[in-house]
This record gives structure tokens, C-alpha cells and sequence, in this order.
């Protein structure tokens, strides 16, 4: 009966979690007396700081606690949180919405598996449940996108026209923008050609994606392997140059967007340095290079048959 308890009490805690996780509310039921929110969660789940700067101590935030929501006082409670806490953002990242999922069919569910009672579907009910969930989490998925995209396209579109009445902007055929911010006096990259370069990247919006800057080193890649908007104004720039590059989604990711925070159809802005040029290596004569024996024939019966 008491094990049965405290699964029970486990379980609540991993409910609360999961709903608070699949929200995306940043909550943390109370701990022991002694015991702070960084116990409780490992360290893990704390959000960045924004406050005062490097260096400065900054008063400790007291944790926000769902109204209702049981302490957790020990650490397999703490401990089954967090395991909540890793379910429930997993979940959330990879749901169209938080109200995808129903927190309280799921926690019995877990309750089922853990208990070993019996299931209330078959294996072969639970699979076509899954195919037909997977389906609309496919077409929500698809909706959001679209709606994301256009939404994307038409403030890129706006601020593109914005942009290139600004002073010292050009903007080329392919509709990429850019402006000198500093000239170069080296050689120009040949398309073929590698090259090493500083640079950050935003959203129209202001919000910084990546940069070697932040990271304390430049890269290194060939000027075709890139986007085509970086491809393109690559080769117009001199060794020492720094540009302001806007490049239409089109240039950029397209429909597709690349990871969290470049969604669908995004126009982005970069401030891109170039450092140095790596002339692509010439190939070496066929004269100088020694003969190679000619493969052996593979056996008929592992060819593919003739299409």
C-alpha cells in the first residue's frame, strides 16, 4: 500500500511537470526546506540570466511555483521531476502545439506501463491510433508551416523594399542587398576557391542566430558551399572587406527554414569578413600520377539488373 502511495505521489509530480513542460510554463514546485530549485533540478533547466552584467552578483531569483503543486521532497520525487521535466520538453519541441497532447491520458499511460496493469488498447489499436495521430500532427504541422512561411515572406518582402533605399545599399538582379562597411584590398575569392571568414547572422528582427565572433573563431568553407546568397557576393568582395549582406529567402532557406530560429521563407541579414582566400588545388597531371590497376569485374550475380 505504501509503495502504492508513493507511486501515486511520483506520478502526480510527473503530471505536473509534463503539463507545465507541454505549456511551456516555467515552474517549479517547491522543494524541501533546505533544498533550492537547483537541487531539485540539476542545474539543467535554469533559464539564462538577463540580469546584471559578468561579474556582478545577482540576487537569486525565487522559483515559480504552480498554484497547488505538492513539494518534492526527496530526491526520487526530485528525481522522477526531472525525468518529467526531459519528457515533457521533448514533447513540447516536437508537438505543433501544447495541446496536442492530453497530460492526463498520458500520465496514466506511464502509470500503466510502470504498474504493469493492463492496457486498455491492443497492440494493433495502439498502432493505428498512432498512424492516424501521426497523420494530423503531419497536417498541423504542415498549416503552421504555411501560415509561418507567408507571414515570413511578406514582412521579408516589406522589409527588403525598406532596405534598399537606404544610403549605400545595392541591391543586384537576384534581389541579394548588401552594403560596404569596410573595403578590402586583397584579391577576390574565385567561386572555386575557399575562404576564411568572420560573420554574424540575424533575423529581420534583430535576433542573432550564429556567429564566429561569439564563438572566437573564424571558418573556413568553399564559396559554392554556402547559401546562394553568400555564394554570390562572396566573389565581389576584396580581402579585408566587410559587407552587410541581406539575402531574400529565395538566397537563403527557403520553405524549408534551418533549425529553431530560421523559420520558413526567412529573410536574413549577415555582417560578413573576409579574412583570407585558399586558391582551389590545381589537379595534378595525369602524367605524374602512377598507373592504377583496373578494378576487378564484379560477379554477375551482384549487378543490379538493367533498369
Amino acid at each position: 500500500m505504501k509503495k502504492r502511495m508513493a507511486s501515486a505521489i511520483v506520478l502526480a509530480a510527473l503530471g505536473t511537470v509534463l503539463a507545465c513542460a507541454a505549456s511551456g510554463a516555467e515552474t517549479l514546485p517547491p522543494a524541501a526546506p533546505a533544498a533550492t530549485a537547483g537541487a531539485a533540478t540539476g542545474d539543467t533547466q535554469a533559464a539564462p540570466s538577463s540580469g546584471p552584467a559578468a561579474g556582478a552578483a545577482a540576487p537569486a531569483a525565487a522559483p515559480k511555483v504552480e498554484p497547488g503543486a505538492p513539494a518534492l521532497k526527496s530526491d526520487r520525487e526530485r528525481a522522477s521531476y526531472v525525468i518529467g521535466l526531459n519528457i515533457g520538453d521533448a514533447l513540447r519541441r516536437d508537438m505543433p502545439t501544447p495541446d496536442t497532447i492530453d497530460v492526463d491520458a498520458l500520465a496514466r499511460g506511464v502509470r500503466a506501463a510502470l504498474d504493469a496493469t493492463e492496457r486498455l488498447l491492443t497492440p494493433e489499436e495502439a498502432d493505428q491510433v498512432m498512424a492516424r495521430f501521426r497523420e494530423e500532427i503531419g497536417a498541423k504541422r504542415a498549416a503552421i508551416a504555411k501560415a509561418l512561411g507567408e507571414k515570413n515572406q511578406k514582412e521579408g518582402d516589406t522589409f527588403l523594399a525598406d532596405h534598399r533605399k537606404k544610403e549605400g545599399v545595392v541591391t543586384l538582379a537576384s534581389g541579394l542587398q548588401y552594403r560596404v562597411l569596410q573595403p578590402g584590398t586583397g584579391q577576390q575569392p574565385k567561386p572555386t576557391d575557399m575562404v576564411t571568414v568572420n560573420y554574424r547572422g540575424a533575423l529581420i528582427g534583430g535576433k542573432e542566430f550564429d556567429s564566429s565572433y561569439s564563438r572566437g573563431e573564424p571558418v573556413t568553407f568553399p564559396v559554392d558551399g554556402v547559401i546562394a546568397g553568400w555564394s554570390e557576393a562572396l566573389p565581389l568582395m576584396k580581402v579585408g572587406a566587410k559587407w552587410e549582406l541581406v539575402v531574400p529567402s529565395k538566397l537563403a532557406y527557403g520553405e524549408g527554414g534551418a533549425g529553431p530560429d530560421i523559420g520558413p521563407n526567412a529573410t536574413l541579414i549577415f555582417e560578413v569578413e573576409l579574412l583570407g582566400i585558399e586558391p582551389a588545388s590545381a589537379p595534378e597531371p595525369a602524367g605524374n600520377k602512377p598507373a592504377e590497376a583496373p578494378a576487378p569485374p564484379e560477379p554477375a550475380a551482384d549487378k543490379p539488373a538493367a533498369e
